[in-house]
């Protein structure tokens, strides 16, 4: 087990201009949600180098959870079973599932157990695709992922009311913002989970 995690971590850091590039905006886009005295969980975090963007940026304290390790950034990281996250309620101020839901198997499930540990909010980035190319191109993507790092392939790519839809079964208010980078060429929506 612990070659695939050099592995990836290997592939990870062959990849590191495009990630770190990529993380440098998206921590830059975020920042105005998080304040520095806020502990944010990164759900799905992936190579760890969005948390550390995060980090820098806001002074925050971040801590990634995800299924595998692939980790090459500063920031601490706990390995869970993609069920149930190893904290207790209203643990973090802030929750981020960036490009993560569409990976679980249990999409409803994971949110959740984000509400759950989120004492404020709940920040979702997902792909938003309509069938067809869209979905092809996002499916494309994440096989790409799926065989460089083992992140499971996606499970479900969602229209914007599918994605409403499973919002609306949380005890959540929901905000939408649309969300363009130039590393991301798909549809992407920020959905703002805030607790009530």
């Amino acid at each position: 087990m612990e070659k695939f995690f050099f592995w990836r971590r290997t592939v990870a850091f062959l990849l590191y201009p495009y990630y770190k590039g990529r993380a440098m905006m998206m921590a830059k886009k975020l920042q105005g949600f998080i304040k520095a005295s806020d502990r944010v969980l990164d759900i799905g975090g992936g190579t760890g180098l969005i948390a550390e963007e995060i980090q820098r940026l806001t002074g925050a304290k971040v801590i990634i959870a995800e299924i595998v390790d692939y980790n090459i950034g500063d920031a601490e990281l706990v390995v869970f079973d993609g069920k149930k996250l190893p904290f207790g309620n209203d643990s973090f101020a802030t929750v981020l599932l960036l490009d993560t839901l569409h990976h679980s198997r249990d999409s409803l499930a994971l949110l959740q157990e984000g509400v759950r540990v989120a004492k404020k909010q709940v920040i979702v980035l997902e792909n938003v695709t309509k069938k067809g190319f869209d979905r092809t191109k996002a499916n494309l993507r994440d096989s790409i992922q799926y065989f460089l790092f083992g992140i499971p392939p996606s499970n479900h790519q969602f229209e914007i009311n599918d994605w409403r839809n499973l919002f609306a079964k949380l005890p959540v208010k929901v905000k939408e913002k649309p969300w363009k980078t130039l590393l991301q060429p798909i549809k992407q929506v920020l959905f703002l989970l805030e607790k009530e």
